[in-house]
């Protein structure tokens, strides 16, 4: 197979690499930028990684390399790069979910309203949280949510998905009942997580800069820290 075969360096001639082997050593021992926009040698790897920062349209981590960074991993934006640099790659977790359900730590405020938004938190549900965040914002006016939609009702809901998901059991099709949706799954295990997931949630939250909607509070906290509309 071809990945056994050798293939001969054309810069250093060294015949011991594989297919597989050779980008690699082309980029570390010869400095070789593969991006569609450059394909060069620069000489030594310190050489390219210097170039990386500065040249347009490359997008790689900088360093120093955290736990599951790769500073050779070409992100696709600065936007995605950013929410790299802004992970527990690189970023200490210091704040913790305020209701002490675990030991887990966030990097911030997205990561945190994420976990309940998972349904993550024994102490609250999403369903529970959006109510909550809902009614004080109205009464505070802190613009997180305008009125327009609002959040999902109680038990009367939780009953409906529950209704779903017996039927689901009892007939063996794993068809998603909820308003305009229909979609089909191929277990019970995919139809349940489907009905948990916020995809049938109303888009209660809105940015206050460029009125974007979102089902879910982190959804809108990501929005803001990645700054992407200017707020």
């Amino acid at each position: 197979e071809r990945s056994n075969r050798h293939k001969r360096c054309p810069l250093c001639n060294e015949s011991h690499l594989s297919w597989d082997d050779l980008p690699s050593h082309e980029r570390d021992v010869h400095g070789y930028c593969s991006e569609t926009q450059c394909q060069v040698y620069f000489g030594t790897y310190r050489t390219l990684q210097e170039h990386r920062q500065t040249a347009p349209g490359h997008f790689f981590c900088p360093g120093p390399a955290g736990p599951g960074c790769d500073p050779n991993h070409p992100y696709t934006s600065t936007s995605n790069l950013r929410a790299h640099r802004e992970s527990s790659a690189h970023v200490q977790p210091t704040m913790h979910c305020v209701w002490d359900c675990c030991e887990r730590g966030f990097v911030s405020v997205a990561a945190v309203v994420a976990h309940y938004d998972a349904n993550g938190c024994p102490a609250i549900t999403r369903d529970e949280l959006n109510r909550h965040l809902f009614d004080i914002d109205r009464q505070r006016r802190r613009h997180l949510v305008d009125g327009a939609q609002s959040p999902l009702g109680g038990a009367w809901h939780d009953a409906r998905i529950e209704g779903n998901i017996e039927e689901a059991v009892d007939n063996g099709e794993f068809i998603c009942r909820q308003k305009h949706c229909n979609l089909s799954f191929r277990s019970f295990q995919q139809l349940r997580a489907h009905l948990k997931s916020p995809v049938h949630d109303p888009f209660i939250y809105r940015c206050q800069h460029c009125l974007k909607r979102f089902q879910t509070i982190s959804g809108l906290a990501g929005h803001i820290f990645a700054g992407t509309c200017g707020v």
